[in-house]
């Protein structure tokens, strides 16, 4: 879903829209007594305003409920979100200078450091593709995979055991942080290594221990993230489940809102017959 289709099928868009605009209408009210002293002119100017932010306001009714889901809209946090909302851009607009001009740099500079900080992670809102995965080959002293984005091989991983498994931060946000444009984001953390034997007691597989860590920058923001400081955020583990490794697999990472999938698909030279094995994982 593109950074648009998010903003106007969520209804905390609408509801923010509807409340700024009522906030300056009634920072505009207040103003009426004031405008009057100087002029019929002055206080025309305003009822002016006042219509036209009514005209809006009036607008954002039917978009809230033709453009968006009709069950978010019970959602019990619209309501106080709405009424700070409303508040703060009264404030900001009988204020300007001490208030609405300090908050808007603020609300600009917060938006900007945001979107950057959660750029390493892949927005999801329907299940999609992330990366894929390649068994070059598999030996008794480990297994060689390759990792494809867009089907190229980005890079080539030598790793204990004959089975491995994909671990992920799962990114959860609050509707009301709408502005970044999703609610639920994936980056991937690291592939473990494991050691699968069949014939063995139980038939487990057993962790080596080692794993390939992707790249990735320690920040504030992720040490924030990991502790649980960081408001309007959570950050969960989410594994796509183990699987063993054959020669010339290729295993396709799928992530969706709820769930880390972790496709197999298989394709025989000799006999042409292919076939896909999924494995999911649901909840946090």
């Amino acid at each position: 879903m593109s950074y648009p289709d998010f903003l106007i099928s969520t209804p905390y868009s609408w509801v923010g829209l509807a409340a700024v605009l009522f906030g300056c209408v009634v920072a505009d009210l207040t103003r009426l007594s004031a405008r009057r002293k100087q002029g019929r002119w002055a206080a025309s100017r305003i009822w002016t305003r006042i219509y036209l932010l009514l005209t809006f306001l009036v607008m954002c009714a039917p978009a809230l409920v033709f453009l968006t889901d009709r069950a978010s809209l019970l959602d019990p946090a619209l309501l106080p979100f709405a009424g700070v909302l409303v508040a703060t851009a009264f404030a900001a607009a009988r204020f300007p200078r001490a208030v609405g001009v300090p908050l808007l740099l603020l609300s600009i500079a917060g938006f900007s450091l945001l979107s950057a900080a959660v750029r390493p992670w892949t927005p999801v809102s329907e299940p999609g593709q992330l990366f894929s995965i390649r068994v070059l080959s598999v030996t008794t002293e480990g297994q060689r995979l390759e990792l494809l984005i867009d089907e190229e091989g980005v890079d080539v991983v030598e790793l204990p055991g004959n089975a491995f498994g994909v671990r992920m931060e799962r990114l959860a946000l609050r509707p009301e942080l709408f502005l970044l444009g999703f609610e639920v984001a994936y980056r991937p953390v690291a592939i473990d290594a494991y050691r699968y034997d069949p014939e063995s007691t139980g038939a487990v597989f057993r962790s080596t221990g080692e794993a390939y860590s992707f790249p990735s920058a320690e920040n504030f923001f992720r040490r924030s993230l990991r502790a649980g400081t960081f408001p309007g955020m959570s950050l969960h583990t989410a594994f796509s489940g183990t699987t063993e490794a054959h020669a010339l697999n290729l295993h396709r990472v799928i992530i969706a809102p709820h769930s880390v999938e972790l496709r197999l698909a298989v394709r025989d030279a000799q006999t042409s017959f292919s076939f896909a094995r999924a494995v999911s994982l649901r909840g946090e």
